[in-house]
């Protein structure tokens, strides 16, 4: 209840962009139906954003003054326009019609983590994607409280099959050659379904297209 009300205070992990979108979608249906999210809404691909929903930026842009990695609350939506609170308290405005590199942040992926910390962390344990290296990153982003989800089947017996899992490791060399390996594996898996999930509007004029061109140029 306490992760429905304050969303800020507890991050959800999970391994791969599929499971993410899934606990994304479920997490901001939740906070729908108890009235802690606007009725006003903003499309961008196939999620539609609300006031009070946790964004996550896949992509920077020098204009708004965002990078890849940062996330926030929507405060305001007017029109195809996203008011964000950045988590570091910068405002920021995100003409949605010509960025769409945003996605709801309630849950990131086990890669996406990295760097990051927060009061409690939410794990979604496999059913794949379960070792020593990631179980490590998922964990240490937490400051107090860790808690851990997984099926019956992954945990088995007495939670043994999954403390088995997240004790071994199948890495050669140095721990972070395995992670950094692993997650260039699943980082080529998500850029892939990101340029899948990415299809500009039927109704976007030439000029807006030049438009987000300049805005993404380095």
């Amino acid at each position: 209840e306490k992760y429905r009300e304050n969303p800020k205070s507890g991050l959800i992990v999970a391994a791969t962009n599929q499971w993410n979108d899934h606990l994304n979608k479920a997490a901001q249906e939740v906070r729908l139906k108890s009235g802690l999210l606007g009725p006003e809404t903003v499309p961008v691909g196939d999620t539609h954003f609300r006031t009070g929903d946790r964004v996550l930026f896949t992509g920077k842009s020098r204009d708004i003054g965002v990078i890849k990695g940062d996330s926030g609350t929507v405060t305001a939506i007017r029109g195809s326009l996203l008011t964000v609170q950045l988590d570091t308290n910068k405002t920021v405005k995100v003409p949605t019609a010509v960025f769409q590199d945003v996605r709801l942040g309630y849950s990131i992926t086990t890669h996406r983590s990295q760097g990051a910390t927060v009061d409690n962390v939410l794990i979604l344990a496999g059913p794949s994607w379960i070792n020593r290296e990631l179980s490590y990153v998922q964990a240490s982003r937490a400051r107090n409280e860790i808690h851990l989800f997984c099926d019956e089947k992954t945990a088995g017996i007495d939670q043994k099959n999954l403390i088995r899992r997240m004790n071994g490791t199948d890495r050669k060399g140095t721990i972070p050659e395995a992670l950094q390996t692993r997650y260039e594996r699943i980082e080529e898996r998500e850029t892939k379904r990101e340029e899948q999930r990415k299809q500009p509007p039927l109704d976007r004029t030439r000029e807006e297209q030049q438009r987000l061109v300049r805005k993404l140029s380095p």
